[in-house]
């Protein structure tokens, strides 16, 4: 994002679970920060199918640029079989 915007007041969340949902309209995103089970905070984004695809695209980037640099990043196997169901 090239224009910087203002907040009165910024919510930062570190994030360790994501759950996504989405509709023909929307996606949903649930960041969340869990700690023994419980969850800490969470924020919920929605957005259009295009951001959320823009948003992919840009996050592919990023890994690929990461992963250039430090090296592939590894996922818990049993991560990627939930994934990929």
């Amino acid at each position: 994002m090239d224009e910087n915007v203002k907040l009165e007041e910024e919510k930062e969340l570190y994030s360790n679970r994501l759950e996504l949902s989405g509709s023909v309209y929307d996606f949903q995103l649930d960041f969340m920060k869990v700690y023994k089970k419980d969850v800490k905070d969470s924020v919920k984004i929605f957005m259009s199918p295009q951001q959320a695809k823009s948003v992919c695209m840009m996050l592919t980037k990023s890994v690929e640029k990461y992963e250039d640099t430090f090296g592939e990043i590894n996922i818990n196997p049993k991560t990627n079989a939930e994934l990929n169901k």
